[in-house]
């Protein structure tokens, strides 16, 4: 081999850099000028600076080559050096060049032998002096840290550098090309299974095997055997996954959440578990595959595969919840319902199994079927103690939501056969809270009579601890009253099933009807908590509804879903069958307040006289009563208490005020006759009274009074916060009309609701009162008005009625002496 000259040897290095000019002259690029204090002659070094850097990898690899050069360059000199170098780098071209000089890095034994300091370099020039390898070894992609390390032979100055042209490599294959061996083994990834007997991370298969050695095989056919053959070995009793999934060594190739749903987990004796599990699992799988080969699973062949993968395992999932591939027990819950529960289903797998089943309505109805039954019967047993409503109930709420176009699980919903059963005794209401399918799900309730079990676990008595209980109640109530109003909304929101879904509503409104009278057979009605979980709901749904959209005479329409032909107007003549009071709810509590006090009362004076009757012959009559007494007080306080948690629940007074003042606005727009929102209507007002308001039920108004009444009790401080303009606006303006409505005992009760807020009455309601007594209605016709409505009540009613009309002119006089 020639060796070659020094001009030669610098043109490739300058060919290397890309930055070799043609009009470029010896002149006008020249090496830089080493100090002679740099120079290897100018002492012996008995340690190179190049070996102060830590080891690489290409250390490792190149031993004798850096010791060799390394003891060359301790003894030779300069010139020598560099002939030796051309010789090395044709040697070890690619591979690494050897220093000729040292690299300074300010070792102490080189600074010894320097006469001065080197001269200064831009950084332009260091980085120019450095030099490029465009091709490299495998073991110099590994060693980055020697990208500074001179070959031995000085490089040149460039001004200027013309930029390098990348080389691309040519590929005879792209990279997104898959071959089907490859097609095979991510098909064996996702389903676990192998196709050769010496592969131990995976299960054989033998047939799959076997078809696989006759050519022409399509994928579709191998997914499809795969699932088959392994669904079969699970249904034989055997879990052949089971040690795959016990293995550690295998978690990180099987799937990346380890068997969080795995087989193995589930012990269940029933293989229909097992296999609906292993499927989820080759599900989840998928997306794993994807996962890791982002580019090749976006575009045919592999996103074909995985495509089909998803597919076959719903299809198959479909067969199985069918009893097709395995026998399943009708009496036997359905195995989709633990998943559903413990909301273990990978992503997409609920939904698409939905979306590919839901076309066929019986194979639908045969899968989910089974499952809304099991909820149904989970909820007759639950019971808010243990917070057992909760999984059901989110379950349904999960099933309900999902979409397909339609909600198909909505439909089948109201397809049950129970959604709306056929009443069979007497107890009307009681019965469709038992039997009705949406039935257990309303009957969540903190209320004694509803659920012994609350008052014997969470009230013992003591007032400060049973209060501290309150709120953690409450908002369990209101959690499920959230979740209750979601599923009744999507029911509602679906056209095929909103029918079924309001005639329902009405079935529940008119066979607990009789909740409105003064006296009720509380056995055969729905109990405290189901009717007030139905009025939250109510309420929930009511909050966004636009006035402008509501048909006002919708509630006289012969297929109207609320019948009111019975019930007493508020100014026309109409037959009075009962008059209709406020939630039963609220009177039932306060009928209990007052037998406590007058039970508290009775047994306070039977101790007190004890020494009067002590001797006597019922003493020990008077004795046994007080046994019972405290006894009976003991149960009702407790009943009390869980009647607090249920009323008295900030949440509900606020959405029942806000409901509230969207019937006031109704009725304002009504008697008004002009559209909601107007604002304060001009009193009096002139001419007849519209057909439209004089025909409405006298409860819509006494509803509103008996409300406030009881909300102003028990809860001021909440009414004083959150009634708005609108409520005040209608209370006034029907004290001030008082002609518009026929009975004065109902504008008797908006007057009373006037004096709750009266300072001299609550002071926690100044707020309020300021609010009342600052409307532009107060200060003009109000004062008139109650005077006019003060005489009205003396010639009012029959005589007996003294102590009526002496309430109602008392409220009056305070009303205007505080004005």
């Amino acid at each position: 081999m020639s060796e070659l000259t020094q001009e030669e040897i610098r043109r490739r290095r300058l060919a290397r850099l890309g930055g070799f000019n043609n009009n470029s002259t010896a002149n006008s690029v020249s090496p830089p000028t080493t100090p002679i204090s740099q120079s290897p002659n100018n002492a012996v070094r008995t340690e190179s600076p190049l070996f102060d850097i830590p080891k690489t990898p290409l250390d490792e690899k190149c031993p004798d080559v850096l010791n060799n050069s390394n003891n060359k360059l301790e003894t030779k000199p300069l010139e020598e050096t560099e002939k030796k170098d051309n010789y090395d780098e044709q040697k070890f071209d690619n591979v690494f060049q050897i220093p000729s000089k040292p690299i300074d890095i300010n070792v102490p034994s080189s600074s010894k032998h320097r006469s001065r300091q080197p001269p200064q370099r831009s950084d332009s020039e260091t980085s120019s002096i450095h030099m490029e390898v465009d091709e490299v070894s495998g073991c110099m992609d590994k060693a980055g840290a020697n990208t500074d390390i001179d070959s031995g032979i000085e490089n040149m100055e460039v001004e200027e550098v013309e930029p390098r042209k990348e080389v691309t490599r040519h590929r005879t294959t792209s990279s997104t090309e898959i071959s089907e061996e490859q097609l095979h083994a991510s098909i064996s990834r996702v389903l676990l299974c192998s196709f050769n007997q010496n592969n131990e991370n995976f299960v054989f298969l033998p047939q799959v095997a076997d078809m696989l050695k006759n050519t022409g095989c399509s994928t579709s056919d191998v997914i499809s055997q795969c699932l088959m053959e392994a669904l079969f070995e699970i249904s034989t009793g055997s879990n052949p996954f089971k040690e795959l999934a016990q293995n550690p060594e295998q978690t990180d190739n099987i799937s990346l959440s380890s068997f969080s749903v795995s087989p193995t987990q589930n012990l269940s004796p029933s293989p229909s578990p097992i296999a609906l599990n292993y499927l989820m699992d080759c599900y989840s799988r998928v997306a794993v595959e994807e996962r890791n080969h982002p580019k090749k699973s976006s575009i045919p062949p592999l996103s074909d595969v995985l495509s089909d993968l998803r597919g076959q395992i719903i299809q198959y999932t479909s067969l199985l919840l069918q009893g097709v591939i395995i026998p399943i027990d009708t009496l036997a819950k359905s195995p989709l319902i633990s998943p559903l529960l413990q909301q273990n289903f990978p992503r997409g797998f609920l939904t698409e199994l939905i979306l590919r089943t839901h076309g066929n309505s019986d194979v639908f109805a045969t899968i989910f079927s089974p499952v809304l039954q099991g909820l149904f019967t989970m909820m007759e047993s639950a019971s808010i103690v243990g917070n057992e409503q909760r999984a059901p109930l989110q379950a349904l709420n999960d099933l309900a939501e999902i979409r397909c176009g339609s909600r198909p699980i909505c439909t089948l919903i109201t397809q049950q056969i129970q959604f709306q059963p056929e009443i069979c005794t007497q107890a009307n209401g009681r019965e469709l809270t038992r039997t009705s399918y949406l039935g257990p799900f309303l009957s969540v309730s903190v209320f004694a009579e509803d659920e012994p079990k609350v008052a014997e676990k969470f009230f013992s008595g003591n007032s400060t601890s049973d209060k501290s209980l309150n709120q953690t109640l409450q908002q369990e109530l209101e959690n499920s009253r959230n979740a209750l109003h979601k599923v009744f909304h999507n029911i509602l929101a679906n056209s095929s099933s909103r029918d079924s879904m309001l005639k329902y509503m009405s079935i529940l409104l008119k066979n607990n009807e009789k909740r409105a009278q003064l006296q009720m057979e509380e056995r055969v009605l729905a109990g405290d908590g189901f009717m007030l979980n139905l009025l939250s709901v109510l309420q929930m749904l009511a909050f966004k509804v636009k006035l402008d959209k509501v048909d006002f005479l919708y509630p006289f329409h012969p297929s109207s879903l609320v019948d009111i032909k019975n019930d007493t107007r508020l100014r026309y003549t109409s037959q009075e069958t009962s008059d209709w009071l406020n939630e039963l709810t609220i009177q039932k509590y306060q009928r209990r307040l007052r037998i406590i006090r007058d039970l508290q009362k009775l047994l306070d004076e039977t101790v007190a006289a004890e020494p009067q009757w002590r001797s006597t012959p019922l003493a020990t009559r008077n004795k046994h009563l007080i046994k019972r007494w405290k006894h009976q007080l003991k149960k009702l306080n407790k009943s009390k208490a869980c009647a607090d948690a249920g009323l008295l629940d900030k949440n509900l007074i606020r959405r029942s005020l806000g409901f509230y003042t969207s019937v006031s606005e109704f009725l304002l727009s009504a008697l008004t006759n002009t559209p909601p929102g107007s604002g304060t209507p001009n009193l009096p007002l002139m001419g007849e009274i519209p057909p439209l308001f004089s025909a409405l039920p006298e409860w819509y108004v006494e509803d509103i009074a008996e409300f406030l009444l009881f909300a102003l009790q028990y809860y001021p401080k909440a009414v004083s916060e959150n009634m708005e303009d609108t409520l005040i606006t209608w209370l006034l303006v029907v004290m001030c009309s008082s002609n518009c409505i026929k009975n004065p005992y109902l504008i008797a009760k908006i007057v009373e609701v006037v004096f709750i807020i009266n300072l001299s009455v609550e002071k926690r309601t100044e707020v309020l009162y300021s609010r009342f007594m600052a409307h532009p209605l107060s200060q003009t016709i109000l004062p008139s008005a109650l005077m006019k409505f003060y005489t009205d009540v003396e010639t009012t009613g029959s005589s007996s009625e003294f102590y009526d009309k002496f309430t109602i002119r008392y409220h009056i006089s305070l009303i205007i002496k505080s004005k």
